[in-house]
């Protein structure tokens, strides 16, 4: 019997365990979620700086739940990227805007608000060209 026991709590914390790893949702408290740009010191632009907030912090910074969103882009790393980091991920944010990827159609179906229409990912897909050249001049 006490084995049974045993195995069965086992069982269920590697169920929780494995459940916990693959839930989808990057959504995260609204306390933790979406710090203001001056906590990341990034430097980028007010505009650009607010989009990225509303629409892409909420999986691509530190307290994000998605690892795997962090692991392609985490902006509260974005000043330790060496430059040719910094200018692949600013290609590919451009690419997954025009691909209509990012942000995902199923974070998007959670959060609808967080859509971006076609001059706000223009006006991403602008900045990020900018930011490539100005990288590329120093």
């Amino acid at each position: 019997m006490k084995n049974q026991v045993l195995t069965f709590i086992a069982g269920f914390t590697a169920l929780l365990a494995l459940l916990a790893l693959t839930y989808p949702s990057c959504k995260i408290a609204a306390s933790t979620t979406n710090p203001p740009q001056e906590e990341l010191a990034l430097g980028f632009p007010k505009d650009v700086a607010k989009l990225l907030e509303h629409s892409c912090y909420d999986c691509h910074i530190n307290s994000s739940k998605n690892a795997k969103a962090k692991t392609k882009l985490n902006f509260s790393k974005w000043n330790d990227l060496s430059d040719a980091r910094k200018i692949a991920r600013l290609d590919d944010i451009c690419k997954a805007l025009n691909e209509g990827e990012m942000p995902p159609s199923r974070f998007l179906s959670k959060n609808p608000d967080k859509a971006l229409d076609k001059a706000q990912k223009q006006l991403l897909c602008e900045w990020t060209e900018k930011e490539i050249d100005k990288i590329m001049i120093e």
